[in-house]
């Protein structure tokens, strides 16, 4: 019998459905920074449309104790994922920034939120814990 090769789309749509869903963002970021928050109210999904930014969209993103984090998953190796993150990380601060209506052409001073950033690789070839 031949080797069976997943569909990289149907497990990258599993880890996007799955971790869109609060309760399961709460726990996914409470196992990566060894806490324990309960309240699913205090984060909100702030994931990127390709729609608004055209074919560009990250996997996940949460605003979360003013971090906002972003998980990435991949099934094949890219050593482009620091790049993307950069910017899917400032494509996120701009649509956070304009929903608020916060421009940056005043004086005032604009405060982000922290970057934090994860990419989860389950491929078949041999690539670094971190």
């Amino acid at each position: 019998m031949g080797e069976y090769k997943a569909d990289r789309e149907y497990k990258n749509n599993v880890f996007c459905d799955l971790f869109s869903e609060k309760s399961n963002a709460l726990s996914l970021y409470n196992a990566l920074n060894h806490t324990d928050y309960q309240n699913t109210e205090e984060l909100e999904i702030v994931t990127l449309s390709d729609v608004i930014f055209m074919r560009q969209k990250n996997d996940v993103s949460i605003m979360f104790q003013n971090e906002l984090t972003l998980w990435e998953h991949q099934s094949t190796l890219n050593f482009n994922m620091p790049l993307r993150g950069l910017i899917y990380f400032a494509h996120n601060v701009d649509g956070i920034l304009k929903s608020k209506g916060i421009t940056l052409y005043g004086k005032k001073l604009v405060k982000i939120p922290s970057p934090d950033y994860y990419v989860f690789y389950n491929g078949t070839e041999n690539a670094p814990n971190r």
